[in-house]
């Protein structure tokens, strides 16, 4: 359930930098982290990623990204 907020936490961030930013490359980073989170929320639901260390990395960096493009 935590892991739920977090990913929409970083999506909200992501939504609102892609409408209030004005720089293009904050807008292109809140989209590839919004695509990002999405291709491997598709790709968690057929394969357990996270409980591999490096991709759970991965994962918390592209939400990283989304909170950072605000």
């Amino acid at each position: 359930m935590l892991l739920g907020f977090v990913v929409l936490w970083s999506f909200w961030h992501a939504q609102i930098a892609l409408r209030k930013r004005h720089k293009s490359i904050m807008k292109g980073v809140g989209f590839a982290a919004m695509m990002a989170s999405i291709g491997n929320l598709i790709h968690m639901s057929v394969d357990f990623t996270l409980q591999q260390p490096a991709n759970a990395i991965y994962f918390i960096v592209i939400l990283a990204m989304g909170w950072m493009s605000r």
